[in-house]
């Protein structure tokens, strides 16, 4: 059986064409981010979020070639579809046929919009084909970052083992990976909130979600009050592992616990 990779128009261009911003927003929930990864962010960048750069910072253009489309925003599954289904086997273009395919007879005429990589393969494994689809701007990353709000409050737990978002908050602390946080948190999320120091009112309510090996969440912790104005450095500041993983707010503007 002949190997074959999909990819799209997009996927060919982005081998010439990186997205020349990534763009952030000045919110806690980038700051965050930034704090992590170390990014930098302009005033001018974030203001064009949502207008001509996208929610996650790309171009919402297309190329003048029509290549790659403008970006019109997400689509929502076809119906039926619910987390822990393949929500590809939901998408309206499943059924699309490729609108050529890229093998050695042919990878001549597109090796300006290959990479080596690509170029070697096709050479050299025999029967090896690339299938190139139209390119559709519709996709949106998952919704890993919680937001916490003044009737919301989120707690990350990973039931079955320690799923932990490292990349971005590094190791997880030894409780979180612990059989009392994993199995209490879900039994009775305030009371281990307390033993944070953590209370809430009873009109707030607690939702404890599970992080798995497919999606890590992060909590975005509620701006504390008086931080109006704040750069991204000093709001990053206030934004605590504790406070992303849940288990208690960010830190006031002197500082301390909140």
């Amino acid at each position: 059986m002949a190997s074959r990779q999909p990819v799209t128009h997009n996927m060919l261009r982005d081998n010439q064409m990186r997205m020349s911003r990534q763009a952030r927003s000045s919110s806690l929930a980038i700051s965050i981010l930034l704090c992590a990864c170390s990014g930098a962010l302009a005033a001018d960048d974030a203001a064009r979020l949502g207008k001509d750069l996208t929610p996650s910072g790309a171009e919402v253009a297309g190329t003048k070639d029509g290549g790659i489309p403008a970006w019109s925003g997400t689509e929502a599954p076809l119906p039926g579809w619910s987390r822990g289904k393949n929500r590809g086997d939901f998408w309206k273009h499943k059924n699309e046929k490729p609108l050529f395919s890229i093998d050695a007879s042919n990878v001549a005429k597109y090796e300006d919009k290959l990479t080596a990589g690509q170029i070697a393969l096709v050479k050299s494994v025999k029967g090896y084909r690339m299938d190139v689809y139209p390119t559709h701007r519709t996709c949106s990353a998952p919704d890993f970052v919680l937001e916490n709000t003044p009737k919301v409050h989120h707690m990350i737990v990973c039931t079955l083992c320690s799923c932990y978002p490292r990349t971005i908050l590094g190791l997880p602390p030894l409780w979180y990976k612990s059989r009392a946080y994993r199995t209490r948190t879900v039994r009775e999320p305030r009371a281990v909130l307390a033993e944070f120091g953590t209370e809430l009112p009873d009109s707030v309510e607690v939702r404890v979600v599970d992080s798995t090996a497919d999606c890590r969440y992060l909590v975005l912790p509620m701006r504390p009050e008086g931080t109006d104005g704040w750069s991204t450095d000093e709001l990053a500041r206030l934004a605590t592992r504790d406070s992303m993983i849940g288990t208690a707010q960010a830190l006031n503007p002197e500082g301390a616990r909140g």
